[in-house]
């Protein structure tokens, strides 16, 4: 379904949960990653995908968690 309505589909990632400041960075579009199916209905990314360390095709835009 993500595929289907790409504009309506948000990844929220938190990271340094346990430090001062969690961080919080949100993704449009998450149907554009590399996922891969684990079992179904269940899929994995690797976490250098998200950082920009791996080719995703696309820039993921950080909002602070405030959605469009």
């Amino acid at each position: 379904m993500a595929e289907d309505r790409r504009d309506c589909y948000w990844l929220y990632v938190v990271t340094d949960r346990a430090g001062e400041q969690p961080e919080l960075n949100a993704h449009k579009d998450p149907a554009r990653f590399g996922w891969r199916e684990v079992t179904e209905a269940h899929y994995a990314l690797p976490v250098a995908v998200l950082n920009g360390q791996a080719e995703s095709g696309n820039s993921s835009e950080p909002t602070g968690g405030n959605g469009p």
